[in-house]
């Protein structure tokens, strides 16, 4: 006989305990730039909060597994400051919701609005900065236009993102990252950067080498017909549980993280839906994944397929 466990009797999501000492308050604003920039800086303190966590980690596994959401927490950072500088400029709804149909996750095409906008508005920030910040972002464009390599292993059309192994060097990509996100939150926030210095590598995405204490290796068995969930399951779960405890202990301090430990979390749902769905059912492979492809990232609609 199978004992069932539940997270609590009555579980309901909008159950508040109100005798705990850990309760999260979010209020949103309605000036959507303000918003998303808002936003922006929590996802970038997350990433942050994380590689500095994993840097001098001497435990491959979780170096290894924790890359995936500590990327995502910065590449979403750089996605939503630009949706902040777009949203500076843009004032009529109806522009900015066709902003967003047409750039989706596309840091490019987002960057592509603002540089127009930057133009027109005048900007202290050097062309050397813009350029070195273009290319970059182009570089991250190519490899993960969806906002979904770091997320899952597979495209919803079931093509695997990652076909051989990487070494990447975790004090490269921070640096990078930091600098990126500094270039465009000075923008935003119109600081007169003439005689300001901007720290950074080639403008690359992910590169190799460096000592071995400061990589990151992914990619390392993953295969067409046999997607391995269990690093991404695993990365986001850990994450999510190291923000919450920081969290825990810092309501203060560490509140902003809490939007980004939620994300974490649901995605290790939403995967290990998927994974059920494809590894742990008695479906054909191509059937489960056109299921996965119309549900897409639906966790009720996977549930409901399961």
């Amino acid at each position: 006989m199978f004992e069932f466990e539940w997270p609590r009797e009555k579980a309901d999501f909008k159950f508040i305990d109100k005798e705990s000492n850990c309760i999260i308050k979010n209020i949103n604003n309605e000036n959507l730039s303000k918003e998303f920039y808002k936003y922006s800086i929590n996802f970038n303190l997350a990433g942050n909060t994380v590689i500095d966590y994993l840097i001098p980690l001497r435990n491959n596994a979780v170096k290894d597994s924790w890359f995936f959401p500590m990327v995502y927490l910065y590449r979403q950072s750089l996605e939503l400051i630009l949706k902040a500088l777009v949203f500076k400029y843009i004032i009529n709804k109806q522009e900015g919701i066709k902003y967003l149909r047409e750039v989706g996750h596309n840091l490019s095409s987002s960057f592509d609005v603002v540089y127009r906008n930057i133009q027109f508005n005048s900007t202290n920030t050097g062309e050397k900065e813009l350029l070195w910040l273009k290319e970059y972002l182009n570089d991250i464009t190519y490899m993960d236009r969806e906002s979904d390599v770091f997320r899952y292993p597979f495209s919803n059309n079931g093509i695997s993102f990652l076909k051989e192994q990487k070494n990447i060097n975790l004090v490269y990509l921070k640096t990078n990252m930091i600098t990126a996100y500094q270039i465009i939150k000075d923008i935003y926030e119109e600081v007169d950067t003439t005689t300001k210095q901007y720290s950074a590598y080639k403008p690359i995405f992910l590169i190799n080498g460096g000592d071995y204490i400061e990589q990151s290796v992914i990619g390392w068995h993953m295969s067409l017909d046999n997607f391995d969930f269990y690093p991404y399951i695993k990365g986001y779960t850990e994450t999510a549980n190291y923000l919450r405890n920081l969290i825990s202990k810092d309501i203060i301090k560490c509140s902003g993280m809490f939007l980004p430990m939620c994300y974490l979390y649901r995605n290790s749902v939403e995967l290990s839906l998927k994974r059920i769905l494809i590894k742990d059912i008695n479906l054909d492979y191509k059937k489960a994944m056109r299921k996965i492809s119309r549900k897409k990232h639906s966790v009720s609609g996977i549930w409901n397929d399961i």
